[in-house]
């Protein structure tokens, strides 16, 4: 579902999340002033939520 290869890399050591978490709302901010399609928007919005969620990152990460 995420294509964010960056933050992928980025989640089994977790000691990492907070700058994966700059980087997506970094990715998406760039995307709104670069007015990219709504599905690119609407992507990174999905990424940056799942790098956010308390939950997510940690869950993931032991699958």
């Amino acid at each position: 579902m995420l294509s964010g290869v960056g933050v992928i890399q980025l989640l089994p050591s977790l000691g990492y999340l907070p700058a994966a978490r700059q980087q997506a709302a970094d990715r998406l901010h760039a995307l709104v002033r670069a007015e990219a399609p709504s599905a690119a928007i609407a992507h990174a919005r999905t990424e940056l939520a799942y790098v956010r969620h308390p939950k997510g990152p940690v869950y993931q990460s032991h699958l």
